[in-house]
């Protein structure tokens, strides 16, 4: 459907790149988990802000995608909180896909430098 918006959208296709092929490559897997904010199980990674609502995609043991839009109307710096036997982790890793760094984590938790109205995406490896 959004196929030949990518002709005439400047960059669209860079963009299709970094965030949904990541995805589109993790939904083939037949044991992917993905945990929506509206679902009223814990999830695995989140923000406690209500104008940060996020979606985790998540193979088991494996790796994670948690991705968070922001509805705020400034930008915000909150703290992420991660549930690392949910993913099946012991040691873990989270990678900005902006920057492709790595994110310093303390005690399960990392923070979050959002502007308004935008998308940000984490990979969670597991590292063990």
């Amino acid at each position: 459907m959004l196929g030949p918006v990518s002709t005439w959208v400047k960059g669209l296709g860079e963009l299709w790149k970094k965030y949904r092929e990541p995805f589109l490559d993790m939904a083939k897997e037949k044991n992917m988990v993905a945990y929506r904010y509206w679902d009223e199980r814990k999830q695995p990674v989140y923000c406690e802000n209500n104008d940060l609502p996020g979606i985790v995609y998540s193979i088991p043991g494996k790796e994670a995608f948690y991705a968070v839009v922001s509805y705020a109307k400034n930008d915000l710096e909150e703290k992420v909180n991660i549930i690392p036997d949910i993913l099946g982790f012991k040691k873990y890793k989270v990678i900005d896909i902006d920057t492709n760094e790595e994110v310093p984590v303390e005690k399960n938790s990392f923070l979050l430098k959002i502007k308004k109205h935008d998308l940000k995406v984490f990979r969670i490896l597991n590292i063990e």
